[in-house]
């Protein structure tokens, strides 16, 4: 029992940045638990407004949504104009979306079993729930995130904007490539290399590779620089560099998986636009630190992801209360009954070894982040869900409040999750930001969140392309 619960988790959160596509793409687990209404005129009244690039809370001003757009933001906007729903805001305050740049649709959050199942439908409706209206896919099946996107973009599905990598690039016999064959039966084995990973022996298979990710509509390129398990194969310095020049010859940034602080150095060395992981297995240097900030590189923490595994390992689950109720219900009891089964010396090969070290590496994990932050690094906020036990949408809320325990302001923290993450995307023309003529991409919570974070998850209202979203009964 204890040895297939830790052969699934091996296969879903263990891995920390790949999602196991649905082999049946009819089964997408459990159902969407959100949906979206018409988008209809409405006026916000009295709300104070996060200014996101300026950490500062504004107002109370008047916000006026019309046609999906952000109309008006000021003193009395939209006052005695008819046919505008009234929300009064007092007391409440106003932020742009929220934006997760790491996230893995097409994965489960269930330990193994008959319920372990991907959770597609779930986590799209979870995410705007909770607020996240765009995401990036760092890694998984392109035909299926591109089909996702059309449908919440087109508001046939509750769920959010969704950006995607396809497919992380990666040495064969690399991550996830070696931890896929040695959970995996054989006859699956070709199917992993084509929806969720693609080994590059060489140079010579960049462009090729770069440009069928390309054509499969991938807004950017991912490759693996870790060597999960221990000792592993990782892309050498010069297939990465030619990684790194198809890219560019096709208009893409590179984001970079990395484990060491060795890994983000090659990787900022190699010319990545984007770490979207902070080195979790060693303590990153100050000259690592500075070359990422001299380089304009940001830097997706990811803190949530291996807090979650390291407390998995510990056989305990502290839940937040917005992942107990955003999460799929089924799945989440079942998690929390079979924890206290988990047994470290039941952990299956190849991955006794990365456990120690994940391990190892959690009390280092606020340290690097202030390192980063004391070298100008900009952060981005990703979440590195849906893994097991990691929720999406409620991923991001715990990965955001992580960040302030690391000692990061909280209004630097709201930056990164909405005008940064933004900019990373380039898409700060029109998402990040509570401004006329941008897309009615807003959360409305309780409280003030520059002041407490934890008003982030004190959740009003959810507005995705003017639409609001409804939980459903």
């Amino acid at each position: 029992m204890r040895r297939r619960i830790w052969r699934g988790l091996a296969v879903v959160v263990l891995i920390a940045s790949v999602g196991l596509f649905a082999l049946v793409r009819a089964v997408r687990g459990p159902s969407n638990p959100a949906s979206v209404s018409a988008a209809v005129p409405t006026r916000i009244a009295g709300v104070m407004v996060l200014d996101a690039a300026a950490g500062l809370v504004t107002g109370p001003a008047d916000v006026v949504l019309r046609d999906g757009r952000i109309e008006a933001v000021g003193p009395a906007a939209g006052a005695g104009e008819p046919g505008l729903v009234l929300i009064e805001g007092a007391g409440l305050t106003l932020l742009p979306g929220l934006i997760d740049v790491h996230v893995h649709l097409a994965s489960g959050t269930a330990l193994p079993g008959p319920l372990a199942l991907p959770e597609t439908r779930h986590h799209l409706g979870a995410l705007v729930l909770a607020g996240v209206t765009t995401v990036l896919d760092t890694s998984g099946p392109l035909d299926e995130l591109r089909e996702l996107g059309e449908a919440t973009r087109h508001g046939d599905v509750a769920g959010p904007e969704i950006l995607y990598a396809g497919p992380a690039l990666t040495a064969p016999g690399g991550h996830p490539i070696a931890i896929f064959e040695a959970v995996l039966p054989w006859f699956l084995h070709d199917f992993v290399k084509e929806h969720l990973a693609l080994p590059i022996a060489g140079p010579q298979e960049a462009q090729a590779a770069v440009a069928g990710l390309v054509a499969g509509g991938a807004h950017v390129i991912k490759v693996m620089l870790d060597d999960i398990p221990v000792h592993g194969p990782e892309l050498d310095d010069p297939t990465l560099r030619a990684i790194v020049a198809a890219a560019r010859a096709h208009d893409r940034i590179v984001i970079a998986h990395v484990g060491t602080d060795a890994d983000a150095r090659r990787a900022a060395q190699a010319g990545v636009g984007a770490l979207v992981h902070l080195p979790y297995r060693d303590r990153i240097t100050p000259e690592t630190a500075q070359l990422l900030a001299r380089e304009g590189i940001p830097v997706a923490t990811t803190l949530q992801v291996w807090t979650r595994l390291t407390e998995l390992l510990d056989r305990r689950a502290p839940l937040t209360a917005l992942e107990r109720r955003l999460a799929p219900q089924a799945n989440m009891a079942a998690l929390l009954r079979r924890v206290p089964e988990l047994t470290a010396t039941d952990l299956p090969e190849p991955l006794h070894a990365w456990f120690d070290v994940v391990r190892a590496g959690q009390p280092l994990l606020a340290e690097n982040t202030r390192t980063i932050v004391d070298a100008g690094v900009t952060l981005l906020a990703g979440s590195d869900s849906a893994n097991v036990g990691c929720y999406p949408g409620a991923a991001l809320h715990r990965e955001l409040e992580l960040l302030v325990a690391a000692g990061v302001p909280a209004p630097d923290v709201l930056r990164a999750a909405t005008a940064s993450n933004a900019a990373f995307l380039g898409l700060d023309d029109r998402i990040g930001a509570v401004r006329p003529g941008f897309e009615a991409d807003l959360l409305l919570v309780r409280g003030d969140p520059t002041r407490d974070i934890a008003a982030v998850s004190d959740i009003v209202a959810v507005w995705a392309d003017g639409r609001r979203v409804l939980s459903l009964p």
